[in-house]
C-alpha cells in the first residue's frame, strides 16, 4: 500500500502511514503542499529508512508536520531533514537517527529566509 513513500509524500495529501519499515531511496522526499502532515503509527513502529546516501526530506518554503514515526538513516543517509527558504517544520513524538551527517539541518544562507522548527515530545 505505502511501498512507494516518495510518490505518497509528493502527492501533497495528508498521510497516515501504518506500522512497518519503508525504504526511501536516492532523491530526497520533497513535499510541495503547505500544511501537509505525515503521521505514522508510533515512534519505532513506523520507520522511514534510508537505502542510500542523500537527504531524506528536503523542505523548502512549506509547512510540514511529521509525527509518530522514525527517520532512520541506516548509517548511509546523509541528512534526515534539510530546511530552506522559510520552511516551517513540526516534529512530534518522532525520532531522527543514524544519519552520517546532521539529522536536521537549516540552510538559511540559501535564501536569507529564516526557518522555523517546532519539536514536541
Amino acid at each position: 500500500m505505502w511501498r512507494n513513500v516518495k510518490a505518497a509524500v509528493e502527492s501533497g495529501e495528508n498521510l497516515r502511514l501504518p506500522v512497518g519499515t519503508f525504504p526511501v531511496a536516492s532523491a530526497a522526499l520533497t513535499p510541495d503542499t503547505f500544511g501537509q502532515s505525515i503521521v505514522g503509527a508510533g515512534r519505532q513502529r513506523t520507520i522511514l529508512q534510508a537505502s542510500d546516501a542523500g537527504d531524506m526530506f528536503d523542505i523548502s518554503n512549506y509547512r510540514i508536520r511529521l509525527a509518530d514515526l522514525t527517520l532512520d538513516g541506516n548509517n548511509v543517509g546523509t541528512r534526515g531533514v534539510l530546511l530552506s527558504d522559510g520552511a516551517r517544520f513540526e516534529l512530534e513524538r518522532a525520532e531522527v537517527s543514524n544519519f552520517t551527517g546532521w539529522g536536521l539541518t537549516s540552510d538559511v544562507a540559501a535564501s536569507g529566509n529564516n526557518n522555523l522548527v517546532t519539536m514536541r515530545h
